[in-house]
């Protein structure tokens, strides 16, 4: 299966291990439930380890385990969740979080703002597409607010003259 990872189409290297599932090899997510359950036999996996956050999980309580993270993946399970967002802005932002964020059900219409939320990677939902959520990420050009992503927002590009607004400019 493949991902986007930095907005490249990837090949999928970690798999995603149920609460009921053995560890088993290979780079797996468990979730932060099972991650603080199983402290030492995550520990001790062969492979990297990487948490599964979902919608109701606090970002807070992942926060002893994010030194040794290379990979957080954020469930998005229904097309209105929006938790994950927050969730993803407050591990870059407050938590200072530098490895792989992968929202885990991405749907084309939500990949950019997922991006701007501090998201790097992405794996889609059921009917969704690669070429579709690569599509997304240039659906919308103008920001209004600003993110995670640091993006000139359009009042700001049209004071310093930009004739392209899409385009990064020093501020």
């Amino acid at each position: 299966m493949s991902v986007i990872i930095n907005r490249k189409v990837r090949t999928n290297q970690w798999s995603h291990r149920s609460d009921d599932e053995p560890l088993g090899t290979g780079n797996i997510t468990v979730t932060l439930e099972r991650r603080r359950a199983e402290h030492e036999a995550c520990a001790g996996h062969a492979g990297k380890v990487g948490v599964r956050l979902r919608p109701g999980d606090t970002v807070e309580d992942l926060a002893p385990f994010l030194d040794g993270l290379e990979l957080i993946a954020i469930e998005f399970d229904k097309f209105g969740e929006g938790r994950g967002y927050s969730q993803a802005y407050l591990l870059r932002e407050r938590h200072g979080y530098h490895g792989e964020l992968r929202a885990l059900g991405a749907r084309r219409d939500h990949v950019m703002f997922m991006e701007r939320c501090g998201m790097d990677a992405f794996e889609p939902a059921t009917g969704e597409t690669i070429a579709g959520l690569l599509a997304g990420f240039d659906a919308v050009t103008v920001r209004y607010q600003p993110s995670h992503d640091r993006v000139p927002l359009i009042f700001r590009r049209r004071a310093l003259g930009a004739a392209d607004t899409r385009k990064e400019i020093a501020v």
